[in-house]
């Protein structure tokens, strides 16, 4: 078994985030080809406009998700039935089921890569950083899906691990007009990370921005944690 570190997680340009365990070599990492899949297909009716081109912070939400997925894939994919995403530099593909949710631009994007390992990551998500990404893919070993989760089966579906073999799988599920990610959970070999403080994993990371309200209170909430940083460090 690989002996942990300790260390701190600082959120790209963002807060200071807690201390968590992780493995000092990922070995498994270094011989597997990663895709990284952003998710920017959503309508974003409640926010009214073009999610992940929403500013946070002086930089529109999907650079975000494009960021640091550059730090761990090997390339990425923007699902988006959108062509405001063309401009980013990297391939755009819509889904090839209409109205099919993430489900359906998961399983498109799938369809498309060339590895077997893809980490998916929702454009809404500007707190997720590498290290977390790191210990999904710490994971990954010998398991189909890996998701985030925490008590009461709640999972984070859209920060999560899914192994192009599961490609069937997403299939039938769409053809069945379920578009339940969890349910799929359910029906294939899924490794459960569990979150929460007492895991060392803060929550708050998987903040995700569905509205223009949500957008100011997750800038108040991180301006008010740097300060508090910064007040321990002064």
């Amino acid at each position: 078994m690989a002996t942990a570190t300790k260390m701190k997680i600082l959120s790209p340009g963002l807060q200071p985030g807690k201390t968590v365990f992780l493995p000092q070599k990922l070995t498994y990492l270094k011989a597997t080809k990663i895709t990284g899949i952003v998710l920017a297909g959503g309508k974003s009716s409640r926010i009214g406009t073009e999610k992940g081109l929403v500013n946070f912070r002086n930089k529109p939400l999907i650079e975000y998700s494009l960021n640091v997925l550059k730090l761990v894939a090997d390339e990425i994919i923007i699902s988006s039935n959108s062509g405001a995403y063309d401009g980013f530099g990297y391939p755009v593909l819509k889904d090839e089921f209409p109205d099919s949710g993430p489900m359906g631009g998961i399983y498109t994007c799938l369809k498309a890569t060339g590895n077997e390992i893809n980490i998916v990551l929702s454009c809404d998500m500007p707190l997720v950083n590498a290290i977390f990404l790191n210990s999904l893919l710490a994971a990954a070993d010998g398991f189909d899906a890996v998701v985030p989760w925490y008590e009461k089966k709640y999972f984070e579906p859209l920060c999560a691990i899914y192994r192009k073999n599961l490609l069937p799988v997403f299939e039938d599920f769409i053809q069945n007009n379920n578009f339940r990610i969890p349910d799929l959970f359910l029906e294939v070999n899924t490794n459960y990370l569990k979150i929460g403080k007492e895991f060392n994993v803060d929550p708050l990371i998987f903040f995700n921005i569905n509205t223009l309200q949500q957008l100011e209170e997750l800038s108040q909430m991180v301006d008010t944690d740097s300060e508090n940083e910064n007040e321990k460090t002064a």
